[in-house]
């Protein structure tokens, strides 16, 4: 296993409990403002508190995405189609009956 596998799969769940534990703080910091509502405390929570809240959210979002690269696809299955036309269904239906809307408004 390479080094760069080996980081990226020790690193998901550290991001997670490290998102846990900023998320927690910035709780923390949130929720002293609101029982103490002095200056001091509501503006550490409207600058601090909200920085480590996003600090957070930014480390759960790049262990989501770190994640979602590593997992492969399953056996048999095929990558989304580029284009619309690919998709399954009648197409020309569809077209067809987005034709005859167009001459119903217009008319």
């Amino acid at each position: 296993m390479s080094l760069y596998a080996r980081i990226v799969r020790r690193s998901v769940p550290g991001l997670v409990r490290l998102a846990c534990v900023l998320a927690l703080v910035a709780l923390c910091l949130v929720c002293w403002s609101v029982l103490q509502p002095r200056p001091l405390p509501v503006i550490l929570a409207m600058s601090a508190g909200h920085a480590i809240g996003g600090s957070a959210f930014a480390c759960y979002l790049l262990a989501v995405i770190l994640d979602a690269v590593q997992r492969p696809l399953p056996p048999g299955s095929e990558p989304v189609a580029p284009s619309i036309s690919d998709a399954p269904g009648d197409s020309k239906k569809h077209q067809d009956s987005e034709l005859s809307s167009q001459t119903t408004n217009s008319g």
